[in-house]
């Protein structure tokens, strides 16, 4: 692999465009998303350490003290660096790290090592003097960054109506961002930059009532966050994710719509327990409404609404190129998952159309609950749960070589919800599947396996035994053949329909300051408008606690089943 010769601005440090000496090592580190294995390399001078992008997701390898950047390093892609001479050296990736030491970052230790070359920063701060401010945009601070750079924890920018063409970083703790319009407050990327706003290692931030548009990667991102709240938002057409959250904590996704994203319009990765919801939200023309990769405990989906996706209204779904599979215990409740195979729709790679004419797809997830939705109008199956095989790293920019690991889909129960209008089963559950799932008091016409609440019914000698159907499978397996052979081809997500007009937080010019160290509510509960028919709601004024407990009897109640 070459390299263009880049300054020395780190004494002892450089990456040489010819390759090591011929006596000299090579030390490899995997990216998975988003995480560095190993963490901690040590070498000697004159090796060469390479890393190799085994995740999904881009990532990079940046300097600590951001002398140098590997620049974007895509799935499946290679970066090598040779170290000449004794040394430690900090790193970690600009897209999931704010260089603070959380997330994802690693040290290179070279020969005998040494004090840490761009040793990580801190974040936080101290409260405000004085108390929280608000910081007026443009009156006082001419872009939404600057207002962020001067915020003391406590504070709250708020942003009047404009489009503000940049990306907003966050790596502070609890500082709010609030537009007072949320269809005429819009942050643009301009299809240029990766990011609409960055929440990197802070905790408790809150963006509520605002736009975020045309980012290459992802509008709406809180990483490596314990408390968040996004509330109000507005997504639309973006690279890979809408509004996402990943390896974050007690976090709330609420009132707010996604649509135009190359993977899922809302994705939740990679965390052990969640503590999260998402609730009365609407996600369309994606790849996918939800994708939630090795997520769940304490992890609810509720009261939205999903439609016109490509494919997979809400899939959660296990993958080995991030940590922690399989995915596990979420619930999901009370949604209305209608008409998801919009062939306008993007999405971000073959693998997608798998669950292309699915409403809600359990891809290799074990203990979820699946309970009073709604689904409708799907061409293949309504509500599936479905064994899939580890994917992991191949020689393509997309990672799609099976890893040799068999997820099978274990003790999921599939209760009480009303599904119609699909093209094969309402009911499917693919083979080989795992023990333990199990279909009871559906409303339904069609089911693969034939008669689903009665060989699987819950606490029947079916559901323990596992099994399925591999007519469920073939078609899976069908969608991504015809997806790789250019059947099933994307929609183009930078031209994907803009969003009607979204309703306003509610007082939106009257600031609250919330107690450092929550993430808040919003004080009045409006319901989005909806397409069909309408459907029973929780009720107003639902908050995290009352989600996780709700949680909680979803979960006993699973259980005495």
């Amino acid at each position: 692999m070459r390299f263009r010769p880049l300054a020395l601005a780190v004494a002892g440090l450089a990456c040489l465009a010819a390759g090591p000496h011929a006596s000299a090592a090579t030390a490899n580190v995997t990216m998975k998303d988003n995480v560095f294995i190993p963490a901690s390399s040590s070498i000697q001078p004159g090796d060469t350490v390479t890393w190799q992008n085994s995740g999904r997701s881009p990532h990079n390898v940046t300097y600590g003290d951001k002398s140098r950047t590997s620049g974007t390093v895509d799935a499946g892609k290679t970066y090598s660096i040779t170290f000449p001479s004794a040394g430690t050296y900090y790193y970690y990736c600009s897209f999931h790290s704010s260089g603070s030491g959380r997330g994802m970052a690693g040290v290179v230790k070279v020969g005998t090592g040494g004090p840490v070359i761009g040793a990580p920063a801190g974040t936080g701060g101290g409260s405000s003097v004085g108390g929280p401010r608000i910081l007026r945009v443009p009156a006082a601070y001419p872009t939404i960054q600057k207002a962020v750079d001067a915020a003391k924890p406590g504070d709250v920018v708020l942003v009047s109506p404009g489009v503000y063409r940049e990306q907003v970083t966050v790596t502070k703790n609890d500082v709010t961002i609030r537009g007072l319009d949320r269809n005429k407050t819009i942050v643009d990327a301009e299809f240029t930059r990766p990011m609409g706003f960055l929440v990197q290692d802070a905790d408790n931030v809150v963006i509520e009532n605002v736009t975020a548009r045309h980012a290459t990667l992802n509008n709406i991102y809180w990483t490596g966050a314990d408390g968040f709240r996004g509330s109000y938002l507005t997504s639309y057409n973006s690279g890979d994710y809408g509004i996402y959250s990943f390896a974050s904590q007690h976090g709330v996704f609420e009132d707010s719509y996604a649509s135009g994203s190359r993977d899922s319009g809302f994705y939740i990765g990679q965390c052990k327990p969640c503590h999260q919801v998402i609730r009365r939200i609407k996600a369309t023309n994606s790849g996918l409404g939800y994708s939630g990769t090795n997520a769940g405990g304490d992890l609810v989906l509720t009261d939205s609404e999903w439609f016109d996706n490509y494919g997979g209204g809400i899939t959660p779904n296990t993958l080995d190129s991030e940590e922690n599979p399989p995915q596990a215990d979420i619930v999901i409740t009370n949604n209305y998952v209608h008409g998801n195979q919009n062939t306008k729709a993007p999405y971000k790679d073959p693998a997608f159309a798998a669950v292309y004419g699915m409403g809600i797809a359990n891809m290799g997830g074990d203990d979820d609950v699946i309970e009073n939705n709604r689904v409708e109008d799907h061409k293949y199956f309504g509500i599936v749960v479905q064994p899939i095989p580890g994917l992991g790293p191949s020689s393509d920019p997309i990672p799609v070589t099976p890893t040799g690991n068999l997820y099978r889909a274990n003790n999921n129960v599939v209760r009480n919800n009303r599904v119609s209008g699909s093209g094969l089963a309402d009911l499917a559950l693919g083979a080989p599947s795992g023990a333990g799932n199990c279909f009871s008091g559906n409303t339904f016409a069609t089911s693969l396996p034939a008669a689903i609440q009665t060989v699987y019914a819950c606490g029947s000698a079916g559901s323990s035994a596992g099994g399925g159907d591999p007519a469920v499978t073939a078609v899976v397996t069908q969608n991504v053949a015809l997806a790789e052979s250019g059947v099933l081809a994307p929609g183009d997500w930078k031209t994907q329909p803009t969003p009607p007009d979204q309703p306003n937080m509610p007082n939106a010019d009257r600031v609250a300051f919330r107690p450092i160290g929550t993430i808040g509510s919003v004080a009045e509960d409006t319901a989005l408008p909806r397409t069909g028919e309408p459907f029973p709601t929780l009720p107003a004024g639902l908050t995290l606690l009352a989600a996780s407990a709700g949680w909680a009897v979803l979960r006993a109640r699973r259980s005495a089943a």
